[in-house]
């Protein structure tokens, strides 16, 4: 398991803990719209026990194919993680 790797200030500035990458597979569960071009989309699955997101800046990359059958990478900010619902 990889360990993080913490940078921190002097004082009260900020702490910084930076996770290694980690590739999960994880099951949509719910999808809602917000709006007419944003949806909201819950997932859940096992590999999703060790994840954490403890700050405002933590983002996950969504791997999905494209209309061609390409992978494309997208970065998304979780608005809210709750490990009791994770699985």
């Amino acid at each position: 398991m990889a360990q993080d790797r913490i940078d921190e200030t002097v004082g009260h500035e900020f702490r910084r803990v930076l996770r290694d990458p980690r590739r999960r597979q994880v099951i949509p569960r719910r999808i809602g719209r917000i709006t007419a071009s944003m949806l909201r989309v819950t997932f859940v699955g096992e590999e999703l026990a060790d994840f954490a997101s403890a700050s405002f800046d933590v983002h996950v990359k969504i791997f999905l194919p494209d209309a061609n059958g390409n992978i494309v990478a997208r970065d998304y900010a979780p608005r809210r993680f709750d490990e009791r619902r994770a699985n």
